[in-house]
Parts: structure tokens; sequence; C-alpha cells
């Protein structure tokens, strides 16, 4: 269960910035330059990772900068991994 918002990624070139939070539903939006062009391959591969997380209900936001596939879905892990630790 996710229990805090986590964040992943950066503003960089060929990167992308993902943030997770607790919601109510599981929701994701995908936004950047090309992201019409890309949104399909994308929304698949996050919906794949979300998955295998059991289908958390998350508002998942994934900000483009020219990510490849591999680079989105491991900071979309990423930020994951990071809501569902315990804070110390």
């Amino acid at each position: 269960m996710i229990v805090h918002s986590a964040q992943a990624g950066s503003d960089g070139k060929s990167d992308c910035f993902v943030t997770v939070k607790p919601a109510e539903t599981m929701e994701w939006k995908y936004q950047g330059r090309n992201s019409q062009l890309f949104a399909t391959r994308t929304d698949s591969l996050i919906r794949e990772t979300l998955d295998r997380y059991g289908s958390p209900k998350v508002c998942l936001i994934v900000e483009d900068f020219g990510a490849l596939p591999f680079v989105i879905r491991a900071r979309v892990e990423v930020a994951l991994e990071r809501a569902l630790k315990e804070r110390a």
C-alpha cells in the first residue's frame, strides 16, 4: 500500500521525472513534448509496471524529457519502491 508521495528521475535530457502519490483509484498522467507520439507505448509500459506491483491505488505522473522505455520503467519502479517504504 502506498503510504506517502515519492519521486524519481530528473528533468534532464533523455530522462523523465516521476511522481507517485496515494489516491482513491489507480490513475496516471503522461506528459511531455512528444507525449502524443509515445502515449500508447508509455501507457502500456506504465500499466504493466503497476500490474507487477499489484495495481496499487496511486496517482502517477510521468513528465517525459526524451526518456527511452527502460528509463521510464526504472523511474516508475524507483518511485513506487520509495512510496512503499516506511519513513524513519
